[in-house]
């Protein structure tokens, strides 16, 4: 079911870091664009941890990367809605899997 979300983007580990390439909205002659992936693992924490966790962890990473967070607290759709719209993060796709939710947020800047 996680690999409906991560469709072309190769796994190296089940919460290690991802990488993948795809197409952004670039022309046909332009190269592909590589885009890198990171899992951060926030089950069994509660709000705000999940949240801190992925500011902490979007910082370290470069704009255009994609930050996906497995997260189980009931709080986490509501709170990740509203730290990427107070942040200007891209919440890219929230989809549940197995008792858990895992986010998908592209950084901005």
């Amino acid at each position: 079911m996680i690999e409906a979300c991560r469709r072309g983007f190769h796994v190296s580990g089940e919460y290690g870091s991802l990488r993948g390439s795809g197409r952004h909205g670039l022309a046909e002659d332009d190269a592909a664009m590589t885009v890198q992936v990171t899992r951060l693992d926030a089950r069994d924490l509660i709000c705000p941890i999940p949240v801190l966790k992925a500011r902490k962890a979007l910082n370290a990473l470069p704009t255009g990367a994609v930050l996906e967070v497995l997260a189980t607290d009931p709080a986490a759709p509501k709170d990740f809605a509203s730290f990427c719209e107070a942040t200007g993060n891209v919440l890219l796709s929230a989809v549940e899997i197995d008792g858990a939710t895992l986010f998908r947020i592209e950084k901005t800047g």
